[in-house]
């Protein structure tokens, strides 16, 4: 962070501003990099002015909106807050407690929030982009989460309006970064703001999501925009007050007790048929799926807890298609699963399960084209069903489970031996 010295380094002695840390120059960092991840508003400004490339992609494609963050300063700055705050509070009696120490941590958090922001902007106004995925498939929103780098989610949310269903290679989104990374604030933060399936709520219910954000618009050049006008911007659903207007209305069309009534009264006049039984399974759905959005929105609003519980479970299986139910060693799929699922044992149960979730897994785009790798397996398995665990291939008599899998979930994958890793595929259709 020392600004003036990178201007005498750079016009005195003739240093290369965009030398990297390797001789490779697609590996490394540089400085204008090294000073963006560490929160420098000021170094970033002059490295520029000196001749520094913003633009510069490095091996792993990661550009100076990733380093931007990526930076740690704020959760670390949030870190000595809390603790400060806690201490304060066992010594509120202790004379030699100072006013202005205590207040030292809060301080710097502000500066460092202020920087952030400030070089988000300066970013941006020189042509940065902050959606572009690097080699991994993250987003500069997912290392942001993962660094729980607050300040940098909140001005992509409340500018661009980004939200988080981009999924990098393993799956994840940024708040499944957030959470990895143990940031756990962070990632109720991004689930509460950016979130999907609140949207797909609103939606849902004939509102739209542009009328919930404030009238009120801070500009991008503002650099001084304070963190209550952010907040100004973050988007949310309409008032409770819409969405019970809404929700209301639509049950007086929706309701089981409406088209129950609807229904017989079509039973009477044109007999009872197989359609009619297929349209009010259809109905009773939408019901479902109505109910379901008002609830998630009313808890947005009057229990975030229980809102944050409930889109955590749904995006931990977004991405998990809804496969045939699949029988492992080559039976026939279009057989009677429900008959024959009853007869199996428990342990029989447990493999044609494993079986149906491992499928849906392999569904991911980027597993049918690379391969799942079989050490990411129990993890990813954990993560998409949590609580459950992948069987004791041991109880099966089988050494590995590489073993356990080849013998009895043939008609789901094939697993490969390359590069000394063992990769699973998921089954060609015929």
């Amino acid at each position: 962070g020392h600004a003036k010295l990178c201007r005498l380094l750079i016009e005195t002695y003739k240093a290369d501003p965009n030398i990297p840390s390797y001789r490779d120059e697609r590996k490394g960092v540089t400085p204008l990099e090294l000073s963006a991840w560490r929160g420098h508003y000021d170094t970033v400004r002059i490295l520029h002015e000196l001749g520094a490339n913003l633009h510069r992609i490095n091996s792993w494609g990661c550009g100076i909106a990733h380093w931007t963050a990526l930076c740690p300063t704020f959760a670390d700055a949030a870190a000595a807050v809390s603790i400060s705050s806690s201490s304060s509070s066992d010594n509120d009696n202790k004379i030699n407690n100072s006013t202005d120490e205590a207040n030292l941590p809060l301080l710097y958090k502000e500066k460092v929030t202020s920087n952030l922001k400030k070089i988000a902007c300066f970013l941006t106004q020189n042509g940065i982009k902050w959606t572009i995925p690097n080699g991994h498939g993250q987003t500069p929103m997912h290392k942001a989460a993962y660094g729980g780098n607050v300040p940098i989610l909140q001005y992509l949310i409340s500018h661009f309006h980004l939200v988080d269903e981009n999924v990098d290679e393993d799956g994840n989104t940024a708040a499944d970064c957030a959470e990895r990374s143990g940031k756990p604030n962070a990632a109720k933060w991004v689930r509460k703001y950016a979130s999907k399936e609140w949207r797909d709520s609103v939606k849902l219910l004939g509102l739209t999501v542009e009328d919930s954000f404030s009238s009120s618009s801070v500009q991008i050049n503002n650099y001084e925009s304070s963190r209550e006008q952010l907040e100004e911007q973050l988007p949310s659903p309409p008032s409770l007050a819409q969405v019970r207007r809404a929700y209301i209305e639509l049950a007086r069309q929706h309701h089981p007790d409406k088209t129950v009534l609807e229904t017989s009264k079509n039973e009477h006049i044109e007999g009872s048929s197989s359609s009619s039984s297929n349209s009010s399974s259809e109905k009773l759905l939408r019901w479902f799926e109505l109910h379901s959005a008002y609830a998630l929105l009313r808890d947005w609003w009057t229990d975030p807890d229980r809102y944050d519980i409930t889109v955590r479970q749904r995006t931990r299986n977004r991405n998990l298609v809804e496969c045939p139910l699949l029988l492992t060693n080559g039976e026939n799929q279009q057989n009677n699963w429900e008959s024959k699922t009853l007869q199996c044992s428990k342990q029989e149960d447990e493999i044609v399960l494993f079986g149906i979730r491992l499928n849906r897994l392999l569904q991911s785009s980027n597993y049918r084209q690379n391969g799942l790798p079989m050490d990411r397996l129990a993890r990813l398995y954990g993560k998409s069903y949590p609580g459950e665990t992948i069987p004791n291939h041991k109880a099966y008599k089988c050494k590995k489970l590489v073993h356990f899998i080849k013998k009895h979930c043939e008609s789901v994958c094939s697993v490969e031996y390359t590069c000394s890793a063992y990769l699973l595929w998921p089954k060609k259709e015929d």
